[in-house]
């Protein structure tokens, strides 16, 4: 099969997400337009993926710049949809394989929120036609996408299901911003990390902030939004800029358990497009970007000071009473649980017992992970959290 690359530049990418969509070329604010270039820079020149690999991080970036022409579309013929207020939101800003997955998809279960739904966050903008309230296309497309997906890579099941009509992260959808550290998923991209690190990611937030305006103006209903992704770790103080009045969670869990895991996960995404990928490599990156961003975080909730709105919370609660943890979370806010939402927690927990859908399988060894780099990257976090590890 022949594979058609387009040409490493953004105006390639601009001129093929017009084709996609119609025509469309206005894509409103552009602050995407730098970091996009530097990542095309990044991947061609760092990441060493192979023609398949290129092809699929391609038709990505082509699916991504389609949302954003899509949602000024929408926002263009709405304009009363940026008046759709987002107030005090939920936002869990934890490390990846923390029990963050599970809280997320508990509380989900009270209808006190606006919990984003996969397929939301696959598509989050109107398909051409599609009468609003009637959002199926997109939930079909979202079932045969998430088919697909799983037939090429079925071990990601067991590590992250994803459900299409079930709660899970905004990650899909936020990455449109091309300002965000998700982009190491698909290739070890130092040069494109190192920028994300170093600029403001508060257009990422604007952006954010607008595609929950978009789905809470289509869903028709205001209430607390319910976020989560691993992602927000080092970009806690743009949060605050963009959604000032968060209540934020981070969950805790031992670093020498959720860095192998993740190197695992993430391994998955980078070795389909780099199959030669050593795992040492990928582990000794992997380790350092996961040090620098906590690194980053706890100088943000040092400088918010008496201001800092995390509530704290332990993987091993988590696991082991969840609905406590809820309660904790709900304290905060000065808001109670009521006994419906909580029966359709337990409700949730019991139809979902952890490995439902197969145990994920890592070593710390094979990527080169020792208690000894994990407590040396992470020496401040676990002088602070280690009791809550």
């Amino acid at each position: 099969m022949t594979i058609l690359l387009l040409e490493m530049n953004e105006l390639a990418f601009m001129r093929a997400a017009s084709a996609a969509t119609d025509g469309l070329t206005d894509y409103g604010d552009e602050s995407f337009r730098e970091p996009l270039r530097v990542l095309i820079a990044s991947i061609r020149d760092e990441a060493q993926l192979t023609p398949e690999g290129l092809f699929g991080w391609q038709q990505g970036v082509i699916r991504l710049l389609g949302h954003r022409l899509r949602m000024q579309e929408l926002i263009s013929k709405h304009p009363e949809i940026l008046d759709e207020p987002i107030d005090k939101p939920l936002i869990m800003v934890s490390m990846q394989r923390t029990g963050s997955t599970k809280l997320q998809k508990v509380l989900g279960c009270d209808d006190y929120w606006n919990a984003p739904l996969f397929w939301e966050t696959l598509f989050p903008f109107p398909f051409p036609g599609e009468a609003r309230g009637n959002p199926k296309p997109r939930i079909d497309a979202a079932h045969e996408w998430t088919k697909m997906f799983y037939t090429i890579m079925p071990d990601v099941m067991a590590a992250h299901a994803m459900v299409p009509e079930e709660t899970d992260e905004e990650t899909f959808a936020v990455e449109m911003s091309f300002r965000w550290t998700v982009a190491s998923i698909y290739g070890t991209i130092p040069s494109y990390i190192h920028w994300v690190e170093t600029h403001t990611a508060e257009p990422t937030y604007q952006d954010l902030k607008r595609i929950l305006q978009c789905l809470q103006w289509q869903r028709g209903r205001r209430k607390p939004w319910l976020l989560k992704a691993p992602w927000h770790i080092g970009f806690l103080d743009s949060i605050m800029k963009v959604f000032p009045d968060a209540t934020v969670v981070q969950c805790h869990r031992d670093p020498f358990e959720s860095v192998p895991s993740n190197c695992g996960l993430m391994y998955m995404g980078r070795s389909a497009g780099r199959p030669t990928l050593s795992k040492l490599e990928h582990g000794a990156d992997v380790l350092a970007m996961m040090g620098r961003e906590m690194e980053m975080h706890l100088k943000q909730r040092d400088a918010l000071g008496s201001k800092d709105p995390t509530v704290d919370v332990t993987f091993r609660d988590i696991v082991g009473d969840a609905i406590g943890v809820v309660r904790k979370i709900y304290a905060a806010r000065g808001q109670t649980l009521d006994a419906v939402a909580e029966q359709r927690m337990r409700e949730w927990e019991s139809a979902n017992a952890r490995h439902k859908h197969g145990k994920f399988e890592y070593s710390a060894e094979e990527y080169g992970i020792t208690r000894e780099n994990v407590a040396k990257a992470f020496a401040e976090y676990n002088k602070r959290f280690a009791k809550l590890n």
